[in-house]
């Protein structure tokens, strides 16, 4: 005679079900709300040809954090990648070796293609979910 075990495999099944069950509801006397991801930086970038001749404070608080910085000489490359493009920002000292700014902006597009600024610079909003 076979005996059939029903309900350690019901318990089993039930047992897994709950595990599955999603994330807990939120809590109603949170003030903070949901956990938000960390934000890359300004959601709307500025026109590129606005950023040209500012600083490096002013480019990084209107850019924000640069993915990529590279130290070349006298200049600083700022790397800012979106999904289908990257945009270099060109940024040398003064004339005295002091302060950097941004002298200009080269873009590519994925595979190598040439790209409008203003368009990167859409792209890169874009991968930031702005």
């Amino acid at each position: 005679m076979i005996r059939t075990f029903r309900f350690p495999f019901l318990f089993s099944v039930l047992l897994l079900a709950g595990c599955a069950g999603g994330a807990p509801a939120p809590d109603a006397n949170d003030k903070h709300g949901p956990a938000q991801p960390a934000s890359q930086g300004p959601s709307v970038l500025p026109a590129p040809s606005a950023l040209i001749g500012n600083d490096a404070a002013a480019v990084k608080a209107q850019m924000g954090t640069p993915e990529l910085v590279r130290r070349d000489g006298p200049a600083e490359i700022w790397q800012y990648v979106g999904p289908d493009c990257t945009a270099n920002l060109f940024l040398y000292r003064d004339a005295s070796g002091g302060a950097l700014s941004l002298d200009h902006i080269d873009v590519v597009g994925r595979g190598g293609k040439r790209m409008d600024a203003a368009a990167c610079f859409a792209d890169i909003e874009k991968g930031r979910g702005g």
